[in-house]
Protein backbone atom coordinates (compact mmCIF):
# COMPACT_ATOMS: atom_id res chain seq x y z
CA UNK A 1 0.00 0.00 0.00
CA UNK A 2 1.20 3.50 -0.71
CA UNK A 3 0.54 7.00 0.18
CA UNK A 4 2.07 10.56 -0.51
CA UNK A 5 4.74 10.17 2.07
CA UNK A 6 8.61 11.15 1.49
CA UNK A 7 10.78 8.10 1.76
CA UNK A 8 13.54 9.57 3.70
CA UNK A 9 16.22 6.61 4.14
CA UNK A 10 18.73 9.24 6.28
CA UNK A 11 18.20 9.18 9.87
CA UNK A 12 21.09 11.45 10.73
CA UNK A 13 23.59 9.68 13.74
CA UNK A 14 23.17 11.55 17.05
CA UNK A 15 25.17 11.77 19.99
CA UNK A 16 23.39 12.17 23.21
CA UNK A 17 26.06 12.30 27.00
CA UNK A 18 28.73 10.28 24.67
CA UNK A 19 26.95 7.93 23.26
CA UNK A 20 26.28 7.43 19.18
CA UNK A 21 22.94 6.70 18.35
CA UNK A 22 22.94 5.30 14.39
CA UNK A 23 21.93 3.23 11.94
CA UNK A 24 24.51 0.05 11.52
CA UNK A 25 27.49 0.29 8.96
CA UNK A 26 27.56 -2.45 6.35
CA UNK A 27 30.74 -4.48 8.08
CA UNK A 28 29.26 -4.52 11.27
CA UNK A 29 27.28 -7.46 11.01
CA UNK A 30 29.53 -9.46 12.80
CA UNK A 31 29.77 -6.88 15.75
CA UNK A 32 25.90 -7.10 16.00
CA UNK A 33 25.72 -11.05 16.16
CA UNK A 34 28.21 -10.50 18.77
CA UNK A 35 25.94 -8.29 20.88
CA UNK A 36 22.76 -10.31 20.44
CA UNK A 37 24.56 -13.42 21.74
CA UNK A 38 25.49 -11.71 24.55
CA UNK A 39 22.73 -10.60 25.74
CA UNK A 40 20.98 -14.26 24.73
CA UNK A 41 23.67 -17.05 24.54
CA UNK A 42 22.48 -20.15 23.17
CA UNK A 43 23.92 -22.86 20.95
CA UNK A 44 21.65 -22.50 18.54
CA UNK A 45 20.97 -18.59 18.23
CA UNK A 46 24.02 -17.55 15.78
CA UNK A 47 21.94 -19.48 13.24
CA UNK A 48 18.43 -17.76 14.17
CA UNK A 49 20.21 -14.09 14.47
CA UNK A 50 21.79 -14.66 11.30
CA UNK A 51 19.08 -14.51 9.41
CA UNK A 52 18.48 -11.23 10.53
CA UNK A 53 21.20 -10.10 7.66
CA UNK A 54 21.54 -13.07 5.27
CA UNK A 55 17.86 -14.51 5.34
CA UNK A 56 16.12 -11.61 4.97
CA UNK A 57 15.74 -9.95 1.34
CA UNK A 58 14.06 -6.91 3.02
CA UNK A 59 16.80 -5.80 5.12
CA UNK A 60 18.74 -2.69 5.16
CA UNK A 61 21.69 -1.43 7.16
CA UNK A 62 19.42 1.64 8.42
CA UNK A 63 16.81 -1.40 9.75
CA UNK A 64 19.40 -2.16 12.13
CA UNK A 65 19.50 1.17 15.15
CA UNK A 66 22.28 1.06 17.19
CA UNK A 67 24.21 2.24 20.32
CA UNK A 68 27.95 2.78 20.12
CA UNK A 69 29.72 3.61 23.37
CA UNK A 70 33.56 3.16 24.20
CA UNK A 71 34.42 2.59 20.92
CA UNK A 72 31.59 -0.92 20.57
CA UNK A 73 28.45 -1.58 19.78
CA UNK A 74 26.29 -1.23 23.32
CA UNK A 75 22.79 -1.84 22.23
CA UNK A 76 19.93 -2.11 19.34
CA UNK A 77 17.06 -2.32 17.62
CA UNK A 78 16.07 -4.39 14.34
CA UNK A 79 13.20 -3.22 11.81
CA UNK A 80 11.79 -6.44 9.65
CA UNK A 81 10.21 -5.27 7.10
CA UNK A 82 7.27 -7.30 5.60
CA UNK A 83 4.27 -7.31 3.35
CA UNK A 84 1.13 -8.84 5.05
CA UNK A 85 -2.40 -9.67 3.88
CA UNK A 86 -5.68 -7.86 4.65
CA UNK A 87 -8.18 -8.37 3.44
CA UNK A 88 -8.43 -7.11 -0.76
CA UNK A 89 -4.96 -5.21 0.60
CA UNK A 90 -1.57 -5.77 1.25
CA UNK A 91 -0.08 -3.62 3.70
CA UNK A 92 3.73 -3.20 4.36
CA UNK A 93 4.37 -3.82 8.08
CA UNK A 94 7.74 -2.65 10.14
CA UNK A 95 7.90 -5.73 12.56
CA UNK A 96 10.40 -4.67 15.77
CA UNK A 97 12.95 -7.44 16.79
CA UNK A 98 16.31 -7.75 19.02
CA UNK A 99 15.60 -4.70 21.33
CA UNK A 100 18.78 -5.90 23.36
CA UNK A 101 21.13 -4.08 25.65
CA UNK A 102 24.45 -4.98 26.76
CA UNK A 103 24.01 -5.55 31.11
CA UNK A 104 26.33 -2.82 31.78
CA UNK A 105 25.27 -0.31 29.84
CA UNK A 106 21.37 -0.75 31.08
CA UNK A 107 19.29 1.61 32.67
CA UNK A 108 20.73 4.69 30.69
CA UNK A 109 17.69 5.04 27.77
CA UNK A 110 19.52 3.74 24.67
CA UNK A 111 16.57 1.23 23.83
CA UNK A 112 14.13 4.24 24.27
CA UNK A 113 16.16 6.21 22.31
CA UNK A 114 16.43 3.15 19.43
CA UNK A 115 12.92 2.60 19.35
CA UNK A 116 12.26 6.52 18.90
CA UNK A 117 14.89 6.20 16.07
CA UNK A 118 13.03 3.17 14.47
CA UNK A 119 9.64 4.28 14.10
CA UNK A 120 11.30 7.37 12.30
CA UNK A 121 12.54 4.94 10.18
CA UNK A 122 9.53 3.04 9.88
CA UNK A 123 7.50 6.51 9.37
CA UNK A 124 10.18 7.55 6.90
CA UNK A 125 9.96 4.56 5.10
CA UNK A 126 5.89 5.18 4.71
CA UNK A 127 4.79 2.09 6.60
CA UNK A 128 1.87 1.33 7.55
CA UNK A 129 1.92 0.06 10.78
CA UNK A 130 4.27 -2.25 13.14
CA UNK A 131 4.23 -5.21 15.23
CA UNK A 132 6.16 -6.59 18.18
CA UNK A 133 5.81 -9.52 20.58
CA UNK A 134 7.31 -8.73 24.13
CA UNK A 135 6.59 -9.84 27.78
CA UNK A 136 6.68 -5.96 28.61
CA UNK A 137 3.88 -4.55 27.42
CA UNK A 138 3.52 -0.94 29.76
CA UNK A 139 7.13 0.11 27.95
CA UNK A 140 6.31 -0.68 24.55
CA UNK A 141 2.99 1.72 25.34
CA UNK A 142 5.02 4.56 25.92
CA UNK A 143 6.11 4.59 22.25
CA UNK A 144 2.76 4.60 21.21
CA UNK A 145 2.25 0.60 20.70
CA UNK A 146 -1.41 -0.91 21.63
CA UNK A 147 -1.98 -4.32 22.83
CA UNK A 148 -3.46 -6.28 19.59
CA UNK A 149 -6.24 -9.14 20.20
CA UNK A 150 -4.97 -13.23 19.86
CA UNK A 151 -6.27 -15.94 20.44
CA UNK A 152 -4.47 -19.71 21.15
CA UNK A 153 -6.08 -22.78 21.39
CA UNK A 154 -5.60 -26.00 23.44
CA UNK A 155 -6.75 -29.05 22.67
CA UNK A 156 -7.13 -31.86 25.18
CA UNK A 157 -7.00 -34.89 23.55
CA UNK A 158 -9.49 -37.95 24.60
CA UNK A 159 -7.69 -40.69 26.06
CA UNK A 160 -9.81 -43.09 23.94
CA UNK A 161 -8.66 -41.83 20.50
CA UNK A 162 -7.68 -43.72 17.55
CA UNK A 163 -6.63 -42.46 14.35
CA UNK A 164 -8.61 -42.40 11.71
CA UNK A 165 -9.49 -44.58 8.84
CA UNK A 166 -6.18 -43.32 6.31
CA UNK A 167 -7.89 -41.29 3.20
CA UNK A 168 -4.39 -39.13 2.62
CA UNK A 169 -0.75 -40.36 2.63
CA UNK A 170 0.58 -38.36 6.38
CA UNK A 171 4.92 -38.44 5.12
CA UNK A 172 7.06 -36.09 5.79
CA UNK A 173 7.73 -33.11 3.30
CA UNK A 174 10.66 -33.30 0.92
CA UNK A 175 11.63 -31.09 -1.68
CA UNK A 176 9.58 -32.17 -4.76
CA UNK A 177 7.02 -30.81 -2.09
CA UNK A 178 8.30 -27.23 -2.17
CA UNK A 179 5.96 -25.64 -4.76
CA UNK A 180 2.80 -27.00 -3.93
CA UNK A 181 3.03 -26.61 -0.08
CA UNK A 182 3.91 -22.71 -1.21
CA UNK A 183 0.89 -22.77 -3.38
CA UNK A 184 -1.29 -23.88 -1.20
CA UNK A 185 -0.44 -21.41 1.85
CA UNK A 186 -0.95 -18.19 -0.83
CA UNK A 187 -4.27 -19.66 -1.11
CA UNK A 188 -5.08 -20.59 2.03
CA UNK A 189 -3.75 -17.06 3.43
CA UNK A 190 -4.45 -15.03 0.08
CA UNK A 191 -7.07 -12.80 2.64
CA UNK A 192 -6.14 -13.11 6.39
CA UNK A 193 -5.24 -10.31 8.36
CA UNK A 194 -1.43 -9.85 8.74
CA UNK A 195 -0.02 -12.97 7.37
CA UNK A 196 2.78 -12.75 5.49
CA UNK A 197 3.00 -12.33 1.91
CA UNK A 198 5.95 -14.96 1.17
CA UNK A 199 8.37 -14.56 -2.05
CA UNK A 200 10.45 -17.42 -2.91
CA UNK A 201 13.59 -15.95 -1.61
CA UNK A 202 11.27 -15.82 1.82
CA UNK A 203 10.72 -19.43 2.06
CA UNK A 204 14.39 -20.63 1.58
CA UNK A 205 16.32 -18.04 3.39
CA UNK A 206 14.01 -16.79 6.58
CA UNK A 207 11.78 -19.67 6.62
CA UNK A 208 14.70 -22.32 5.92
CA UNK A 209 12.57 -24.27 3.84
CA UNK A 210 15.21 -25.84 1.67
CA UNK A 211 15.87 -28.17 -0.75
CA UNK A 212 19.12 -29.20 0.58
CA UNK A 213 18.17 -29.60 4.56
CA UNK A 214 14.08 -29.68 4.76
CA UNK A 215 12.58 -28.71 8.15
CA UNK A 216 12.40 -31.83 10.59
CA UNK A 217 8.56 -30.51 11.08
CA UNK A 218 6.90 -30.10 8.06
CA UNK A 219 4.71 -32.74 6.83
CA UNK A 220 2.00 -33.01 4.02
CA UNK A 221 -1.36 -34.74 3.43
CA UNK A 222 -0.94 -36.49 -0.02
CA UNK A 223 -4.21 -37.58 -1.95
CA UNK A 224 -4.11 -41.72 -3.83
CA UNK A 225 -2.44 -39.75 -7.02
CA UNK A 226 0.16 -38.32 -5.00
CA UNK A 227 -0.61 -34.90 -5.00
CA UNK A 228 -0.04 -32.37 -1.79
CA UNK A 229 -3.91 -31.21 -0.41
CA UNK A 230 -2.11 -30.14 3.03
CA UNK A 231 0.83 -29.55 4.61
CA UNK A 232 1.46 -28.72 8.99
CA UNK A 233 4.68 -27.89 10.38
CA UNK A 234 5.36 -28.68 14.37
CA UNK A 235 8.02 -27.20 16.47
CA UNK A 236 8.52 -24.65 19.17
CA UNK A 237 7.83 -20.17 19.41
CA UNK A 238 10.43 -19.19 16.53
CA UNK A 239 12.38 -16.71 18.97
CA UNK A 240 15.67 -17.00 20.56
CA UNK A 241 13.87 -16.17 23.74
CA UNK A 242 10.30 -17.00 24.90
CA UNK A 243 8.17 -14.70 26.72
CA UNK A 244 6.04 -16.97 28.59
CA UNK A 245 5.72 -20.66 29.20
CA UNK A 246 3.28 -21.37 27.30
CA UNK A 247 5.68 -20.29 24.00
CA UNK A 248 8.24 -23.08 24.80
CA UNK A 249 5.74 -25.28 24.44
CA UNK A 250 5.47 -27.58 21.17
CA UNK A 251 2.93 -26.23 19.07
CA UNK A 252 1.33 -26.29 15.83
CA UNK A 253 3.16 -23.38 14.06
CA UNK A 254 1.55 -23.87 11.01
CA UNK A 255 -0.81 -25.08 8.90
CA UNK A 256 -2.57 -25.33 5.20
CA UNK A 257 -5.26 -26.98 3.63
CA UNK A 258 -6.77 -27.12 -0.34
CA UNK A 259 -10.02 -25.29 -0.62
CA UNK A 260 -12.72 -28.08 -0.61
CA UNK A 261 -16.22 -29.11 0.38
CA UNK A 262 -16.00 -28.54 4.18
CA UNK A 263 -15.73 -32.43 4.92
CA UNK A 264 -12.52 -32.15 2.42
CA UNK A 265 -10.75 -29.70 4.01
CA UNK A 266 -12.00 -31.73 7.88
CA UNK A 267 -10.38 -34.68 6.81
CA UNK A 268 -6.78 -33.09 5.61
CA UNK A 269 -6.65 -31.14 8.75
CA UNK A 270 -7.82 -34.23 11.59
CA UNK A 271 -5.43 -36.71 9.51
CA UNK A 272 -2.63 -33.93 9.56
CA UNK A 273 -3.41 -33.53 13.96
CA UNK A 274 -3.74 -36.85 14.66
CA UNK A 275 -0.28 -37.69 12.68
CA UNK A 276 1.48 -35.72 15.37
CA UNK A 277 -0.50 -37.31 18.79
CA UNK A 278 1.78 -40.36 19.20
CA UNK A 279 4.91 -38.06 18.87
CA UNK A 280 4.05 -35.68 20.87
CA UNK A 281 6.14 -37.05 24.36
CA UNK A 282 8.83 -37.54 22.09
CA UNK A 283 8.84 -33.45 21.40
CA UNK A 284 8.79 -32.49 24.94
CA UNK A 285 5.50 -33.31 26.33
CA UNK A 286 5.55 -34.51 30.14
CA UNK A 287 4.32 -38.38 30.18
CA UNK A 288 0.07 -38.71 29.90
CA UNK A 289 -0.11 -34.95 28.62
CA UNK A 290 -2.32 -34.94 25.48
CA UNK A 291 -2.85 -31.12 25.12
CA UNK A 292 -2.21 -29.81 21.58
CA UNK A 293 -1.54 -25.67 21.58
CA UNK A 294 -2.39 -23.92 18.30
CA UNK A 295 -2.76 -20.71 17.40
CA UNK A 296 -4.42 -20.84 13.69
CA UNK A 297 -7.84 -19.69 12.38
CA UNK A 298 -10.49 -20.93 13.89
CA UNK A 299 -12.35 -21.85 10.35
CA UNK A 300 -15.59 -24.49 10.10
CA UNK A 301 -13.19 -27.02 9.07
CA UNK A 302 -10.26 -26.37 12.00
CA UNK A 303 -12.60 -26.00 14.95
CA UNK A 304 -14.51 -29.57 13.39
CA UNK A 305 -10.97 -31.27 13.24
CA UNK A 306 -10.05 -30.18 16.68
CA UNK A 307 -13.87 -31.38 18.38
CA UNK A 308 -12.97 -35.17 16.44
CA UNK A 309 -9.75 -34.75 18.62
CA UNK A 310 -10.82 -33.42 21.80
CA UNK A 311 -12.39 -35.27 24.93
CA UNK A 312 -15.46 -33.43 26.02
CA UNK A 313 -15.56 -30.12 26.21
CA UNK A 314 -11.83 -30.38 25.92
CA UNK A 315 -11.08 -26.95 23.37
CA UNK A 316 -10.56 -23.68 25.53
CA UNK A 317 -8.73 -20.80 24.07
CA UNK A 318 -6.98 -18.04 25.72
CA UNK A 319 -6.23 -14.21 24.91
CA UNK A 320 -2.39 -13.58 24.18
CA UNK A 321 -1.23 -10.12 25.30
CA UNK A 322 2.13 -10.53 23.76
CA UNK A 323 1.49 -9.05 20.44
CA UNK A 324 1.49 -5.06 20.47
CA UNK A 325 0.46 -2.80 17.04
CA UNK A 326 1.09 0.97 15.94
CA UNK A 327 -0.01 3.03 13.47
CA UNK A 328 2.58 5.29 11.70
CA UNK A 329 0.61 8.16 10.36
CA UNK A 330 -2.67 9.72 11.67
CA UNK A 331 -4.81 9.25 8.39
CA UNK A 332 -2.87 7.46 5.66
CA UNK A 333 -3.72 3.72 6.38
CA UNK A 334 -7.32 4.87 7.27
CA UNK A 335 -7.25 6.92 4.10
CA UNK A 336 -6.44 3.96 1.92
CA UNK A 337 -9.30 1.73 2.86
CA UNK A 338 -11.60 5.16 1.96
CA UNK A 339 -12.50 3.50 -1.85
CA UNK A 340 -13.61 0.13 -0.41
CA UNK A 341 -15.02 1.39 2.62
CA UNK A 342 -17.62 3.67 0.64
CA UNK A 343 -18.43 0.23 -1.61
CA UNK A 344 -19.23 -1.51 2.01
CA UNK A 345 -21.10 1.36 3.06
CA UNK A 346 -22.91 1.46 -0.02
CA UNK A 347 -24.16 -1.77 -0.13
CA UNK A 348 -25.13 -1.62 4.10
CA UNK A 349 -27.25 1.13 3.01
CA UNK A 350 -25.30 4.15 4.07
CA UNK A 351 -25.14 3.57 7.91
CA UNK A 352 -25.04 6.77 9.49
CA UNK A 353 -22.52 7.60 12.24
CA UNK A 354 -19.45 9.20 12.80
CA UNK A 355 -16.05 6.75 14.17
CA UNK A 356 -13.49 8.37 15.79
CA UNK A 357 -10.38 6.65 16.47
CA UNK A 358 -7.47 7.30 18.80
CA UNK A 359 -3.98 7.37 17.26
CA UNK A 360 -0.54 8.12 18.64
CA UNK A 361 -0.92 11.42 16.11
CA UNK A 362 -3.67 12.44 17.66
CA UNK A 363 -7.54 11.44 16.70
CA UNK A 364 -8.96 10.65 13.32
CA UNK A 365 -12.59 10.37 12.37
CA UNK A 366 -14.70 8.18 9.88
CA UNK A 367 -17.42 10.65 8.86
CA UNK A 368 -20.76 8.82 7.26
CA UNK A 369 -22.92 11.05 7.76
CA UNK A 370 -22.76 12.80 4.08
CA UNK A 371 -23.17 11.22 0.83
CA UNK A 372 -19.92 9.61 0.51
CA UNK A 373 -18.15 8.29 3.65
CA UNK A 374 -15.08 10.43 4.46
CA UNK A 375 -11.69 10.15 6.85
CA UNK A 376 -11.07 13.30 8.48
CA UNK A 377 -8.22 13.85 10.83
CA UNK A 378 -9.22 17.36 12.14
CA UNK A 379 -6.77 19.20 15.05
CA UNK A 380 -8.46 17.81 17.48
CA UNK A 381 -6.18 15.75 20.34
CA UNK A 382 -8.52 13.08 21.35
CA UNK A 383 -12.46 12.96 21.77
CA UNK A 384 -15.31 11.14 24.42
CA UNK A 385 -16.12 8.07 22.81
CA UNK A 386 -13.17 7.62 20.46
CA UNK A 387 -11.99 3.90 19.92
CA UNK A 388 -8.60 3.13 20.81
CA UNK A 389 -5.81 1.84 18.64
CA UNK A 390 -5.87 -1.25 19.88
CA UNK A 391 -9.80 -1.57 19.12
CA UNK A 392 -9.04 -0.21 15.62
CA UNK A 393 -6.44 -2.87 15.02
CA UNK A 394 -8.68 -5.59 16.25
CA UNK A 395 -11.87 -4.45 14.04
CA UNK A 396 -8.90 -4.11 11.03
CA UNK A 397 -7.91 -7.29 11.38
CA UNK A 398 -10.99 -9.19 12.30
CA UNK A 399 -10.11 -9.76 15.91
CA UNK A 400 -13.13 -8.23 17.43
CA UNK A 401 -16.75 -7.69 16.26
CA UNK A 402 -17.91 -3.97 16.85
CA UNK A 403 -20.25 -4.82 19.37
CA UNK A 404 -17.21 -5.61 21.40
CA UNK A 405 -15.33 -2.72 20.25
CA UNK A 406 -17.70 -0.05 21.12
CA UNK A 407 -20.58 0.36 23.96
CA UNK A 408 -22.25 3.05 21.18
CA UNK A 409 -25.11 1.19 19.77
CA UNK A 410 -25.40 3.97 17.57
CA UNK A 411 -22.32 3.22 15.41
CA UNK A 412 -22.51 -0.77 15.44
CA UNK A 413 -24.63 -0.74 12.06
CA UNK A 414 -21.54 1.63 10.62
CA UNK A 415 -18.57 -0.46 11.76
CA UNK A 416 -20.44 -3.65 10.72
CA UNK A 417 -20.45 -2.16 7.37
CA UNK A 418 -16.85 -1.45 7.19
CA UNK A 419 -15.55 -4.17 9.33
CA UNK A 420 -16.23 -7.53 8.43
CA UNK A 421 -15.49 -10.75 9.83
CA UNK A 422 -11.98 -11.94 9.03
CA UNK A 423 -9.92 -14.67 10.10
CA UNK A 424 -6.59 -13.09 11.53
CA UNK A 425 -2.90 -15.01 12.02
CA UNK A 426 0.60 -14.13 12.27
CA UNK A 427 1.94 -17.83 12.11
CA UNK A 428 4.50 -18.58 14.27
CA UNK A 429 6.87 -19.26 11.82
CA UNK A 430 7.07 -16.01 10.37
CA UNK A 431 8.40 -14.88 14.20
CA UNK A 432 10.71 -12.39 14.42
Amino acid sequence: MSDTRTTNTLIAPEVIDGVTFRSLRSNETEACLDLWLTVWPGENNLSYFKRYFFGDVEWLPYYTQVAECDGKLVSSVQICKRTVACGEFSLTMGGIANVATLPEYRKRGLNSALMRRAIAVMEADAMDFSLLFTGINSYYQGFGYSNLTRRTTSVRIREDYSRPKHNFDIRLASADDIAQIRGIHEAYNASRPIAVRRTEAYWRDWLRVDPAAMPAGLRVACDGNGKVCGYLSLGRFNSAISYTAADEAVRVIEIGINAGPCEFETDIAVELLSSIIDEMSTLGRAAGDQTLLLETPMSPSIHAALKALCAGNGISSAISTSAMVRLLHRDALLRSFTMMWNERWLEANRPRGRATFETPYGAARVDATGDLLEIDSGSYRSETGAISQSHLFDLMFGAMSPVDANCDDSLHPLLAALFPPQEMIFWAADGF
